[in-house]
């Protein structure tokens, strides 16, 4: 038994073998041919994958441009309007938020973004976990970054290892390599740069760091002369 379930114009029209799949909207999922247990919801949700299994897509064009690389790749969630809208091969990541990982072409994997605009940029990029309107919302290539609170590491696009944790931490960061930074409090780095190795712990912790390198703060606007 297929239990497919399709309601919508054109909606899995050209499901062959697939089964347990549940589509709804218009286009959502018209392209699956023997892809299993997804879900699409919305207009043109999941609408270009053909064999590619286990991805929930809810919201307008979620997911719409995802196409397994490997017959039964997938595992995606996507959660909102244009959510991972250009989403290519990368599997295993969640994006939940209009526009969250929406903009890129995402290949990598094992992402995480959750919040408006969230990883909006996010293509070959991995294992990045991103938190918050606009977090990470640059980032491209980078790989290993947690960014929780608003406007979070918001400029860092091709490198990776970096821990934001709160309002506009690292937002300016573009260090040109992986910048092993960590930052935990309202505006901690705000101004940071391409300074690396940096322990900033503290409300305004480190706010007037730019470049500078092998720094550690602990405390409210704790080394606010360092440059």
């Amino acid at each position: 038994d297929a239990y497919n379930v399709a309601v919508g114009f054109k909606a899995g029209e050209n499901v062959s073998t697939g089964v347990h799949n549940t589509l709804m909207g218009g286009l959502a999922g018209d392209s699956l041919t023997t892809a299993i247990q997804n879900t699409a919801v919305g207009y043109a949700a999941l609408s270009t994958n053909i064999d590619g299994d286990n991805n929930t897509a809810l919201g307008f064009k979620a997911l719409e441009d995802f196409e397994a690389d490997t017959d039964s790749h997938g595992n995606n969630t996507a959660i909102g309007a244009n959510a991972m809208l250009n989403a290519s091969t990368g599997t295993e990541n969640t994006a939940i938020g209009m526009n969250a990982m929406g903009v890129g072409i995402v290949t990598g994997d094992f992402n995480v973004a959750l919040g408006f605009n969230t990883g909006y940029a996010l293509t070959s990029g991995q294992r990045n976990t991103l938190i918050g309107t606009t977090a990470g919302d640059a980032l491209t290539s980078g790989d290993y970054n947690v960014a929780v609170g608003m406007d979070a590491l918001g400029a860092e696009d091709t490198h990776g290892r970096n821990t934001a944790l709160g309002y506009q931490t690292l937002k300016v960061q573009n260090a040109g390599a992986d910048g092993y930074n960590v930052a935990v409090g309202y505006q901690a780095g705000v101004a940071v740069t391409t300074g690396v190795n940096n322990s900033l712990l503290g409300y305004n912790s480190g706010a007037a760091i730019t470049t500078a390198i092998r720094s550690t703060l602990i405390g409210a606007s704790a080394g606010a002369a360092i440059t």
